[in-house]
């Protein structure tokens, strides 16, 4: 994690994932998960009062519901400059498979 924030991942094999990716893939699974039950306790407080009251309330999904998604749009910011700075990754990312070198 601390070569991630210095910015020097190797990215040799792009079809291994290192523990930067995984966390960052994880966090978003998590995000995606507070996002819905969050946003549900926005969209119907009156009706879903258990899972409002899981976030302290209306205020609370709100404000949780906001720090998610912030997080979600860092997460692509990062992966955006990710491949600026590695731009070999970008065909990977669209069909999934790693490209050997020939």
């Amino acid at each position: 994690m601390l070569e991630a924030l210095r910015g020097r991942l190797a990215h040799e094999d792009l079809s291994v994932y290192n523990a930067a990716q995984r966390a960052a893939y994880l966090a978003i699974i998590l995000c995606l998960i507070v996002l819905v039950f969050s946003g549900l306790a926005i969209w119907k407080p009156v009706q879903l009062q258990e899972i409002t009251a899981i976030f302290g309330g209306y205020e609370g999904a709100r404000v949780v519901h906001f720090l998610a998604m912030s997080l979600l749009v860092l997460i692509v910011l990062v992966h955006i400059l990710m491949v600026i700075l590695v731009p070999r990754t970008l065909p990977t990312m669209f069909s999934g498979r790693a490209r050997r070198p020939t």
